[in-house]
């Protein structure tokens, strides 16, 4: 029985001291030990380790892991005076787990104090850079990669001689305007994409002149190619045609000048036409000679000389719209005076 009491006080006593004198350490935390409030060891090794019993000594865990938040939204100047909201992402780690435990004590205090830090910072930054440099759409003309390092690296100097953090990267999360800048911002950006299009419509135009010239110059050698030609093939067949009406003019001369002439007489004369014909004209003697002559064979042997020249004289010939040449002509003669009956 003795035994037993004796067994079960040495577990009891044993199990005190586990929970009073030790501790464990996780691979993700930074175990700083004070005694009486004042920092006596830093563990950073896993695994299980020994104290004095509290309250006597302390264990004080922090997380050594990347931690990362968002800071307030604040609205700050650019260097040209234009008006912006602007929310940065902060990552941070602890570099001095003593100071920060002395300085901060917990990371929700840490997460506030950075966040002060890295707003006043971004502010003071902020007025060394214009709106234009920091949102443009120009690709990589954007100043907002050196803003970030610049306010990256300032920061984390501060934080660290501060609070034993240091700051790995701190970035633009929001970059706006508020709605009494978005306008004036809307209205630029208009500006810049109508001078784009002003700039591509004047190349255009500049290859399409080029073309149209190049063009014009190309249907003008064409053209003028083609009238050389057409002036060669037309000169050898008024050459040819010459030659065919030489052949022909020479073969039959009274034929000839016959059908130029009742081609000259068709394109002069037109339907219901009238002509007057003096018996001396040359048409005269084409239409109605034979007739004439055949008419005064009849009666020369009793026609008067001096008669005869008069109604000679006075023959007429009237245009009556036939489709044979011949038919388009008659002469109207007086009665010859005749004696010797």
């Amino acid at each position: 029985m003795r035994l037993i009491l004796i067994s079960v006080v040495s577990v009891v006593v044993l199990a005190l001291f586990g929970y009073l004198c030790l501790y464990t350490v996780a691979p993700t935390d930074i175990v700083i030990v004070t005694q009486f409030g004042d920092p006596v060891k830093t563990v950073k090794i896993p695994g299980l380790q020994i104290k004095l019993p509290s309250p006597i000594q302390t264990v004080n865990r922090l997380d050594k892991r990347l931690q990362v938040f968002n800071t307030k939204v604040i609205q700050q100047l650019t260097a040209d005076k234009k008006s912006v909201l602007l929310q940065a992402y902060c990552c941070w780690q602890i570099q001095n787990p003593l100071k920060f435990l002395q300085s901060l004590g917990s990371i929700k205090n840490g997460h506030e104090r950075l966040g002060d830090i890295v707003n006043s910072e971004m502010g003071a930054i902020l007025g060394n850079f214009e709106l234009s440099n920091l949102i443009t759409l120009e690709e990589g003309g954007s100043s907002l990669p050196d803003f970030e390092d610049k306010l990256t690296a300032i920061s984390s100097l501060r934080a660290l001689d501060l609070f034993g953090i240091e700051i790995k990267k701190i970035g633009i999360r929001q970059l706006s305007l508020p709605a009494e800048n978005a306008r004036a911002v809307f209205d630029r950006m208009k500006a810049e994409r109508s001078r784009d299009a002003a700039r591509y419509r004047a190349e255009g135009e500049e290859i399409a002149s080029g073309i149209q010239a190049k063009a014009e110059r190309e249907k003008a050698e064409i053209l003028a190619e083609a009238y050389k030609e057409a002036e060669i093939i037309k000169g050898r067949a008024d050459a040819k045609a010459a030659k065919i009406y030489a052949e022909s003019y020479n073969k039959d001369i009274a034929f000839f000048d016959f059908l130029k002439s009742m081609e000259i007489y068709k394109k002069v004369l037109g339907s219901n036409s009238y002509l007057l014909v003096s018996s001396s004209s040359p048409m005269f003697s084409q239409f109605f000679a034979k007739s004439h002559q055949s008419h005064n064979s009849q009666f020369s042997p009793k026609v008067n000389d001096q008669s005869a020249t008069a109604s000679k004289n006075q023959v007429e010939s009237k245009n009556v719209t036939e489709k044979e040449y011949p038919s388009k002509f008659k002469m109207v003669s007086p009665q010859p005076q005749i004696s010797g009956y």
